[in-house]
């Protein structure tokens, strides 16, 4: 393109000139914001304007060329600026906007065509009337459909509303403020040095507008110019300061003999942060190769269509094993992919031990697994971890910090405490102590796990963060991640109902991620260590009333959105079932919410290829007592008072009206959840329930026999069970049909002739004392066959009260039975309450019969 004159004065050409400039100015805050912030997309590809742009004043409605386009999570994100020195924006002043277009111009409603682009417009001026329905204030936030005025949407394609954003009132000035808050209080660049810095960026996108560089403007050359003005990126300093473990070479081995491996530890040993430096290392060994972080399940990456050689990185895939969600799929699915995997296709995955262990997973993936724990990182390798972080101090800081070395790795053992450790004595005030050994040992105690707790709750209080917190606490509650997208899609509408969310949750996101108290890979944010959250927790209790206001708008936001669907009910009922009783949170609905979350919640316990109980104790926890299925689900689940029968809670009867019993009594409803609690959940129940249970339960449902039969078929060979008494007791309402369950009881109580042979073998070896005493006392609680025992005493017990011994002189195990008869005749013998006459005078009737 011809040179310009930008000194030229005056006229068209300089307004246009300054149109320029606020475009180069509106690149540079768009890339420090999604490139570098919050990491949704790679690179921002700048358009060059034309000679007419720059030397012509614009028509009023005539937008100039696109600033830039940005792939964002998974649309296209095409951004205009706009220098208005004229009159606020109105509806029709933004319609002739984006129906603007010429030959070699296209307008935004032509690109809104395309149903994965998204327009935003950053201008200068402010929004009047129905065009404020578009506003919003950060770049990746947009509005609610409906609030597009209906002339607008008229103009545009179908589907084009909640499409269209603008940003207004971003004057050169607000700008300016703007782009210097990134640079120093996020990116930490010195105040001498920010404008230096911003200066070199400017002139990085001006090149890139004129189309050097091909017009992209990437994030890792971002970076680099903040890195080049003393500026501070947690992942880029992590990386500098990284450490290999003592087994890398292995890991190295993994990667090049099998092409996979699943990276296994405990939280805080580097495990992420190993796979960064792995793919930095094999990138130099592997030309062209690409990284792509897989944070959407198994589908994104069946569907990844990224040109080899590409590096699969799969962060954490059970996150917290929730098997109702992709987490199942992985569990399924991540072996075939790790077998598949060649020198074109790399597989790196990263989890912690127990959670792979509850998703039980290590058996399939046994062959790729890479251990990484405190113990791999040896004396040399934890000294190589403290040298390396002590020149990145406060000068003043840095003698007494290397003196103490020795001090600090006897008790850090972990990379993740190190570090802890150097952001503990950049910050502590070291006036404070008598001396340096004290403020180091603070500064130590600081660093154990415990003390992150007390270090998140400082933090939220002293900015007065607690509303945002409890968003944030929120979202990895409902989920284990979150993105950057999907946060600033709630932050408006949450800016409505809560005034202290006014200036938005990424603030304390961004903050949270530089102090390591949270992990950013991507755009996607999770917890860097579990007790974050029990931090969090804590300050939330003591800010429980905000707390309780702010999850309540939270709610109200994902009703009103998603309605009684997954994304909507759905997590407003998992997160209700999740707050924490010692929180002390109180969230109060209104009727129509909690309507809609009961609508959820009964289609879900209605579903019969579900998780009956979990969606049993979600009902229970989070719906309304309006909602007659949430009712029934807390009555079998907990029943009145819950008290404790060695270490299980015991379901007790419930302190209930006769007209609770009978308002449920008539819903239809309630007999299939009973029925399916009996059949699916309590046969296997880890809470206590006697036969008062099926006694009580029968106010409800009276003729439940049926079930009970079933659950008793399930159970009946199996040796100690929660639930024998209250499944016993409902069963033997239908006495000849439990007659089948006594088949099979004295089937598994006679042994078979091996198994006597077995058990004469094993009686011998104990008198002779060929076993331990452990094993002996372990042979000795054998339990097989209980279950069974306590069915035949249940039915011995119910035939003489109901029928009498005469009963059984016909029955097929009469001579089974007439033991268990005389035996608890005998029991009762012992107890002087029995009438001894009566029980003398059946003994020889049943002897004899």
């Amino acid at each position: 393109m011809p040179e310009i004159d930008e000194t030229q004065p005056g006229g068209a050409g300089r307004d246009g000139l300054a149109g320029y400039e606020y475009q180069i100015d509106v690149s540079v805050w768009l890339a420090l914001q999604l490139l570098v912030a919050n990491k949704m997309a790679h690179e921002l590809v700048l358009e060059p304007p034309s000679q007419e742009d720059l030397e012509a004043e614009l028509e009023e409605n005539e937008p100039g060329r696109v600033t830039g386009k940005l792939h964002v999570d998974n649309y296209v994100l095409v951004v205009q600026a706009k220098l208005r020195s004229g009159d606020a924006w109105t509806v029709d002043g933004i319609k002739k906007l984006l129906k603007y277009g010429s030959d070699d111009r296209l307008s935004a409603a032509t690109r809104l065509t395309e149903t994965n682009v998204r327009y935003l417009l950053v201008t200068s001026a402010a929004l009047n009337g129905g065009a404020r329905g578009l506003f919003v204030r950060k770049p990746a936030q947009w509005p609610k459909p409906e609030k597009m005025p209906a002339s607008i949407a008229r103009a545009l394609p179908s589907g084009a509303a909640g499409r269209v954003a603008v940003i207004g009132a971003e004057d050169e000035e607000r700008l300016f403020g703007d782009i210097k808050s990134l640079l120093i209080e996020l990116f930490k660049v010195p105040n001498a040095r920010w404008e230096d810095c911003r200066n070199v960026l400017r002139e990085m996108a001006r090149v890139r507008i004129r189309g050097g560089a091909g017009g992209r403007l990437r994030r890792q050359d971002v970076e680099a110019v903040i890195r080049n003005h003393e500026g501070y990126l947690a992942s880029s300093q992590e990386m500098d300061q990284h450490v290999k473990p003592t087994n890398w070479s292995e890991l190295r081995s993994t990667i090049t003999e099998k092409h996979a491996a699943l990276i296994i530890g405990q939280s805080g040993t580097g495990k992420t942060l190993a796979t960064q430096v792995l793919y930095e290392e094999l990138r130099q060994e592997i030309p062209g190769l690409t990284r792509v972080k897989i944070t959407r399940g198994p589908r994104q990456l069946e569907e990844d269509i990224t040109p080899p050689p590409v590096l699969f990185d799969i962060e954490d895939p059970w996150g917290r094993f929730d098997l109702e969600s992709e987490t199942r799929l992985w569990s399924d699915q991540l072996s075939n992919f790790f077998a598949r995997a060649n020198h074109d296709h790399l597989y790196v995955a990263t989890t912690r031990k127990d959670v792979a262990e509850r998703a039980d997973v290590l058996q399939n993936m046994r062959k790729w697994q890479m251990p990484l724990e405190a113990e791999h990182y040896g004396g040399t390798q934890r000294s190589r971890l403290y040298e390396t972080r002590v020149p990145a101090l406060p000068w003043e800081l840095q003698l007494p910090v290397s003196q103490a070395q020795e001090t600090v790795l006897r008790e850090l053992a972990t990379p993740l405490e190190i570090q802890k450790f150097f952001d503990a004595v950049a910050i502590i005030d070291r006036q404070r102590y008598s001396d340096d050994h004290a403020w180091i040992k603070e500064a130590i105690r600081t660093a154990h796990e415990n003390s992150i707790e007390s270090t998140v709750v400082e933090q939220i209080e002293h900015s007065d963060y607690v509303a945002a917190a409890a968003v944030i606490w929120a979202l990895l509650k409902v989920a284990d991640k979150f993105s950057y997208s999907y946060l600033l899609s709630l932050e408006l509408e949450l800016a409505d109902g809560v005034h202290q969310l006014e200036r938005g949750v990424t603030p304390l996101v961004q903050f949270f991620v530089a102090a390591r108290n949270l992990k950013q890979s991507e755009q996607v944010v999770f917890y860097y260590h579990p007790r974050v959250e029990a931090g969090v927790e804590r300050a939330l209790k003591r800010g429980r009333v905000l707390a309780s206001k702010t999850l309540r708008t939270l709610i109200n936001v994902w009703v009103s959105n998603g309605g009684p669907t997954e994304r909507g009910a759905g997590k407003a009922a998992t997160l209700l079932a999740a707050i924490p009783k010692k929180t002390e949170i109180s969230v109060q609905l209104t009727p129509e919410t909690h309507s809609v979350i009961d609508t959820w919640l009964e289609a879900r316990l209605a579903d019969s290829g579900r998780k009956f109980e979990e969606d049993l104790r979600l009902a229970s926890a989070s719906g309304s007592r309006a909602s007659g299925p949430s009712e029934i689900a807390r009555y079998l689940l907990s029943g009145g008072t819950r008290r404790q029968w060695n270490f299980l809670d015991q379901w007790s009867t419930p302190t209930r009206d006769e007209e609770w019993y009978e308002r449920h009594r008539s819903d239809p409803r309630t007999r299939i959840l009973i029925d399916r609690f009996i059949r699916e959940v309590l046969p296997f129940s880890h809470g206590r329930y006697e036969a008062k249970f099926s006694r009580d339960v029968k106010r409800l449902v009276p003729d439940l026999s049926g079930a009970f039969l079933a659950a008793a078929h399930q159970i009946v060979a199996f040796g100690v069970m929660n639930s024998d008494g209250a499944i016993a007791e409902g069963a033997l309402d239908d006495l000849s049909g439990f007659d089948s369950v006594l088949d099979e009881a004295f089937a598994t109580v006679t042994p078979t002739a091996e198994e006597t042979a077995k058990r004469v073998a094993l009686h011998l070896a104990l008198i002779n004392g060929e076993y331990s005493d452990e094993h002996a006392e372990h042979v000795a609680d054998d339990d097989d066959g209980y279950t069974a025992d306590q069915f035949v005493k249940a039915y011995i017990q119910r035939v003489r009260k109901t029928m009498g011994w005469p009963h059984l002189a016909g029955h097929t195990h009469r001579d089974r039975l007439r033991g268990y008869w005389l035996q608890e005749l005998l029991d009762e013998a012992k107890d002087p309450r029995i009438d001894l006459d009566d029980t003398e005078t059946s003994l020889p009737s049943l002897h004899h019969s």
